[in-house]
């Protein structure tokens, strides 16, 4: 059953630590993708009060100024990471709900929303960002939050790499140059490396030429298969850390359904490059041997799930999805409801621990 069609549009947004986007329900992309400072912003830690000072101009500019349409009595769904702030996400609600006049608000895991834009129930999503990459499997429907899991590297790493490479020469070069070149230029080598590479050269933002050299477009992304100098952190070893933790019986199906989503799942050649080095993995682990002999050989047992979005939308497309049908509204709270509560709502990981 979905909404009639008198009702307002609720307004989707998809809050990451580098961008937000925004849009209205049952549309196939956001309208709107703001830079968001929320990254930088939760480096120190904050109370709500400093969170609301940033959250209320910030919400309010969303509304009026880029979506251009009203939040009063709308309904809000939010996608938002398992684990977060506490004081970030009292004062997100509380600006929704006082601030905006929201009519009610649903909060939904952007690691399982994804899936409404697919076709699939089971996936072992892989939310690449841009601090870090998130890890959630999802079994028919159900996650599995005991085994939610956080990778510590992902596109400001890279972004790291190339300022620092490129300021030998260009002594100006700035951090956001960096994500510049590392969305135009960079590229995942494969296992079976391209020889003839060339250096990238385009006009900055000021007209001059900027020379990216062939080395570069591919190092600067190589921490994310093998690890960083750091923690050793890679998104390859942490996707084998939790599909050890994985039950038996389940192993299988989540290896089938790679689902790699976020910013930096938009590198090219970076989700077949994943898929390779688990495969390799996986081949030289004793553990994992048996399970490939039993199923499949290795290029079948670890498969990717087909994005048929953006992989970096595809998250607020799913939300989006999931905005039109009653679901939606059967898991929303109301201001009276929050209010009820005590302005407080459980994180979902207080939700998935029993108690006694």
């Amino acid at each position: 059953m979905y909404a009639a069609a008198t009702e307002k549009s609720a307004l989707v947004l998809e809050i990451g630590s580098k961008y937000v986007k925004c849009g209205l329900s049952e549309e196939r992309a956001p309208r709107v993708v703001l830079p968001w400072k929320a990254a930088e912003l939760m480096r120190a830690p904050r109370s709500s009060a400093q969170w609301l000072a940033f959250l209320g101009p910030a919400l309010r500019a969303v509304c009026f100024d880029h979506l251009r349409v009203s939040p009063i009595h709308r309904r809000f769904v939010v996608c938002e990471e398992l684990v977060g702030p506490r004081a970030f996400r009292e004062a997100l609600l509380e600006t929704l709900f006082t601030a905006l006049k929201a009519a009610s608000v649903a909060l939904v895991p952007t690691a399982l929303v994804v899936l409404y834009a697919t076709a699939h129930h089971t996936a072992l999503v892989v939310d690449c960002g841009w601090a870090e990459a998130r890890v959630l499997p999802v079994f028919k429907g159900l996650p599995i939050p005991h085994l939610y899991a956080t990778i510590p590297t992902g596109s400001a790493d890279c972004c790291r790499k190339i300022a620092a490479e490129m300021r030998e020469t260009h002594p100006e070069f700035a951090l956001a140059d960096a994500e510049d070149v590392l969305e135009r230029a960079c590229f995942a080598q494969q296992m079976e490396p391209i020889a003839d590479t060339v250096d990238a050269e385009f006009p900055t933002a000021t007209n001059a030429s900027l020379k990216v050299p062939a080395r570069l477009r591919s190092e600067a992304v190589e921490h994310l298969f093998v690890g960083n100098e750091e923690n050793g952190a890679s998104i390859v070893s942490g996707l084998l850390e939790l599909v050890k933790k994985l039950p038996v019986d389940v192993r299988a199906a989540m290896l089938a359904n790679v689902f790699l989503v976020g910013g930096t799942a938009m590198i090219p050649g970076f989700a077949q490059r994943v898929i390779d080095e688990v495969r390799s993995a996986l081949q030289r682990d004793d553990e994992f041997r048996g399970l490939a002999s039993a199923t499949a050989p290795p290029e079948d047992l670890v498969r990717l799930v087909a994005a048929h979005f953006p992989r970096n939308v595809v998250a607020w497309v799913g939300a989006s999805i999931f905005a039109g049908t009653d679901s939606s509204r059967s898991v929303a709270v109301s201001a009276q409801e929050y209010a009820s509560r005590d302005f407080r709502l459980p994180d979902w990981l207080s939700i998935a621990t029993p108690t006694e």
